[in-house]
């Protein structure tokens, strides 16, 4: 199943490119499903990232994503995620962002 979601956010892009970008690890500054969030220990692994990764706790518990794609000049990234609670017919999850 592959689920198409946009919306317009009203601020500048290099300011939401910022926010999910660089400061990846920070969703739980943001994200009012995600209680807090912080960087998963470890040097990134793709070329300008700002870490391999989050772990955020949520109402589900928490979630581990890892960073598979990270592209700033064309303000675009892609991880993955998984979570004890992750309901059972997901067999996995992927999400990309592009401003």
């Amino acid at each position: 199943m592959k689920i198409i979601k946009r919306f317009t956010v009203n601020a500048p892009a290099d300011r939401v490119w910022q926010i999910i970008g660089p400061d990846y690890a920070k969703a739980g500054e943001w994200a009012s499903s995600v209680y807090r969030s912080a960087a998963k220990p470890g040097e990134p692994t793709l070329e300008s990232a700002p870490c391999t990764g989050r772990v955020c706790m949520t109402s589900l518990g928490p979630f581990s994503e890892n960073l598979v794609d990270y592209q700033p000049k064309r303000r675009y990234l892609a991880y993955t995620a998984t979570g004890d609670k992750m309901p059972g017919f997901m067999r996995s999850l992927r999400n990309s962002w592009d401003v």
